[in-house]
Formats: C-alpha cells, sequence, structure tokens
C-alpha cells in the first residue's frame, strides 16, 4: 500500500471519529440548551447540514442519519488526504 492510500485511510478513520463526536456534541449541547459555534461544524464537517433533518426524526432515523454524516464526512476527508499524499509523494522524489 503506498503513503498516500495510508494517509488517506487514517484520514477517513480520523473524519469518521471526528463526525461522530461532532454530532454527539451537538446534540448534547441542544438537550442541556448551551450554545456552540456553528460555523465551526460546517467548516470541518460541511455535510453537518443534514443533521437539520433529525429534530423530528424517530431515534432510528437519527441513527441512519447521523451514521450518512459520518460517512459523507469521512468520504470527503479520505479523498482529500487521499489527494494530498499523493501531492506529498509526487513533491518527495527520492534522488541518489
Amino acid at each position: 500500500m503506498t503513503k498516500a492510500k495510508k494517509l488517506g485511510l487514517i484520514g477517513t478513520g480520523v473524519a469518521f471519529c471526528l463526525a461522530l463526536f461532532m454530532s454527539a456534541f451537538a446534540y448534547y449541547n441542544n438537550s442541556h440548551h448551551l450554545a456552540y459555534p456553528s460555523l465551526l461544524y460546517l467548516c470541518l464537517a460541511p455535510t453537518s447540514i443534514v443533521l437539520i433533518v433529525t429534530e423530528w426524526a424517530t431515534p432510528s432515523a437519527v441513527a441512519i442519519i447521523v451514521l450518512i454524516f459520518a460517512l459523507s464526512n469521512a468520504f470527503i476527508y479520505g479523498v482529500v488526504f487521499l489527494e494530498i499524499g499523493k501531492i506529498w509523494d509526487g513533491l518527495n522524489v527520492n534522488t541518489r
């Protein structure tokens, strides 16, 4: 496996965990009526806009929506990290 693919997989895993943490944090803050920076959510997870539809959803639908949110965030970060890894590999040409 190339370094770029490893970096892509690492980015995917980190983004998936970050999305799950962010959604749990948002639900905690909403249930306790606390304010949190919404702009931070849109910057770190651009697909967090889908969490709006969970307001009146059933618990099973919320779980599915959060899973879709986490997977889409992981996909975006995975692609970005893969491309960064490819660019980085292209810049680091081993000269002997």
